[in-house]
């Protein structure tokens, strides 16, 4: 047993250059199929993080705005120019609207943006 041993001990043997090839090319394809999955991976990650931070920017938007203030299910009430100086809202001032409609004529004649 020893004998077999001294004897195969620096024995060598070179494999063809078709192996070599083969041998590479699976290497390669490894390598390859490594780099798809880091970047599937990766790609899976990436939209669960823009699905979760997309999730939170709603529920914030939801949490900080009141969507009642937009809508009703109160029909439209009809309000008289002389009633808008009872509302408290600044929306319905009289001095709110005569500063939007001479914005607004200033934009028509100079064209400026305000």
């Amino acid at each position: 047993m020893n004998e077999l041993k001294n004897r195969l001990k620096d024995y060598q043997e070179t494999p063809k250059s078709i192996t070599w090839d083969r041998l590479n090319g699976r290497l390669s394809a490894r390598r390859t199929q490594r780099k798809i999955n880091q970047f599937r991976n990766l790609s899976i990650a990436a939209v669960f993080i823009a699905l979760l931070a997309f999730g939170f920017m709603i529920s914030h938007y939801v949490k900080t705005h009141n969507p009642a203030k937009f809508t009703s299910n109160e029909a439209p009430k009809m309000i008289q120019m002389e009633q808008l100086e009872e509302v408290d809202e600044e929306i319905y001032s009289l001095e709110y609207i005569a500063k939007i409609k001479e914005d607004y004529s200033n934009y028509k004649t100079d064209g400026r943006q305000f």
